[in-house]
Formats: structure tokens, C-alpha cells, sequence
């Protein structure tokens, strides 16, 4: 759906690779039939960008909790169902970690009818978990936050715990190229030892919002990389700010709304390694 969610999952990934384990990352929409993955992809980023009024009535739909019975998003997953179960009994799979909310609803409802064997432990990238992200039957969560823990408790009544922000390594080095020390982003504030205030931008859903212009609202003069700019889906590097960031660090906005509560760098996959047995 957009670069979060794919920086997110090869993160995961390349930890996973690190410690020596195998990992698969395979985007659950090219697991539905009939190119529906295609078209759900096309009018999302469709919506957010020319119609946002019709994206918001889905979201007050399908995501906002509210009392009653809910459509939800799993009829719409369970297509894909077929798919995920041959390509986890192909592979051998350990354990399936979704990182998008239309995955959980997958997971969780082949989980709950006892056809996926293997457990699902849900990474939830949002730090506002909506009710799309908690299914009760998957195994566990993993969440940014404390706070996006209790709430998935409460939706599912099931385990959930925080593990902070998944980012890459780079995200922790100074400007230099060096990292810094203390696990954290700086704690000062600056940006590479300039003595200037380091700032990240979120361009939005799929990377709708007018990004150069909160770019160049941002940046110090003569500075450009002080401000890079952090949309969902990335634009062609000819089309990004000299000396920015590419798109593809989606998740450094993460860690910049809780920077000290970023966790050490394997917990996730510690999490994920401990459900997998």
C-alpha cells in the first residue's frame, strides 16, 4: 500500500537474515485473485489524492471503533486465504508476521478456524492501532507504543505488548556518518553536528500532502537536508529536494514522534523468534 508498510517489513527482514533465521516478505495484495490487489491499491492512493472525502468514509466504516456490529475487513482477506496457506506450507514457515492491517485480518481468521498451523504474531506500524489491526485470532501483537498496546488488548483481549519503532540502522547515524552512541536519535536535537534542529516530515497517505511545500516551509537556507521529506509512496529522485532523504525511510517518521521510546534495536524480531518457537 505504500512505503511504510514495505520499509517496515524488509527491516523486519533483514534482522530476521542477520541473526541467521530465513525470511519471506510478500505483499498480501498480490495474494488476491482477479487483480483485486491491484485495484484496492489503485483506488486507495486514488482517494487520498483526488477524492480524501471518500477515503474518510471508509475510515469512519471500516477502521473508527464504534458500538454495534461493524463491516470489517475480513470477507475481503479471506480471498487470499488459499494463497498464504500453500505459500506457508511451501516454505516451512515458522511464523507469519503481518505488518499490514489486511494481513491481520487474514492471519487472524485463518488462525481463529484453525487452518493456519503455524502462529501470527501482528506488527502494528500505527501508532493509532484502529480496529482493523486486532483480530483475536491471532497469537500476539507488537506495537509502537504502550498506549497502542492497551488499546489492542482491549479490542482483542488477547496479549499485545510495545516494542517501539522498527527502523533501519542509518536511522540512528549523525550526519557524518558515524551513529550515535546512545541508541536514540540524538537526544539534542541536532542534525549532523550542524547546531541546526533536525526535523522529519510526513508527506501523508501514500505521500498526498504537498510535501515540497512543507519542505520548503522547513529547511534552513543553504540546509536542504536538514528537512527530509517523508511521503508514503516515493517520488521519482528527480522530483525530490537535492540532498533529501528518499522516500523509502518512510519509518524514520516513527521514531521522531517517540524518540525516547524507541526500543532496542531486535526486540521485534526477539518477539517474533519467541512466538516461532
Amino acid at each position: 500500500m505504500g512505503a511504510g508498510h514495505d520499509t517496515v517489513a524488509a527491516e523486519l527482514a533483514r534482522r530476521a537474515r542477520e541473526r541467521g533465521d530465513e525470511a519471506l516478505v510478500v505483499d498480501v495484495l498480490t495474494l488476491l485473485p482477479y487483480r483485486l490487489g491491484d485495484a484496492l491499491r489503485g483506488f486507495y492512493r486514488g482517494s487520498v489524492r483526488h477524492a480524501p472525502w471518500a477515503y474518510a468514509a471508509l475510515y469512519e466504516l471500516f477502521l473508527r471503533p464504534g458500538s454495534g456490529r461493524r463491516p470489517g475487513g475480513t470477507p475481503l482477506a479471506r480471498l487470499a486465504g488459499g494463497r498464504l496457506l500453500e505459500l506457508a506450507g511451501r516454505t516451512g514457515a515458522d511464523v507469519v508476521v503481518p505488518v499490514f492491517h489486511l494481513g491481520a485480518q487474514l492471519t487472524g481468521h485463518l488462525r481463529e478456524r484453525g487452518l493456519l498451523r503455524v502462529p501470527s504474531v501482528v506488527l502494528v506500524i500505527d501508532f493509532a492501532a484502529h480496529r482493523q489491526w486486532a483480530h483475536p485470532g491471532n497469537d500476539h501483537h507488537l506495537c509502537l507504543s504502550e498506549e497502542a498496546a492497551r488499546e489492542v488488548r482491549a479490542m482483542t483481549g488477547g496479549p499485545a505488548e510495545a516494542c517501539g519503532p522498527v527502523v533501519a540502522p542509518d536511522f540512528f547515524a549523525d550526519g557524518s556518518g558515524g551513529s550515535d552512541d546512545s541508541g536514540g536519535s540524538g537526544g539534542s536535537g541536532d542534525s549532523g553536528g550542524s547546531g541546526l534542529p533536525g526535523a522529519v516530515g510526513a508527506a501523508g497517505a501514500a505521500g498526498a500532502a504537498e510535501w515540497r511545500r512543507l519542505f520548503d516551509r522547513c529547511a534552513p537556507a543553504g540546509r536542504p537536508s536538514c528537512c527530509p521529506p517523508v511521503p508514503g509512496a516515493s517520488p521519482p529522485a528527480s522530483r525530490r529536494p537535492p540532498g533529501s532523504w528518499p522516500a523509502t525511510a518512510a519509518c524514520r517518521s516513527c521514531c521522531a514522534a517517540a524518540t525516547s521510546g524507541c526500543a532496542a534495536p531486535w526486540s521485534a524480531s526477539r518477539a517474533c523468534s519467541r512466538w516461532a518457537g
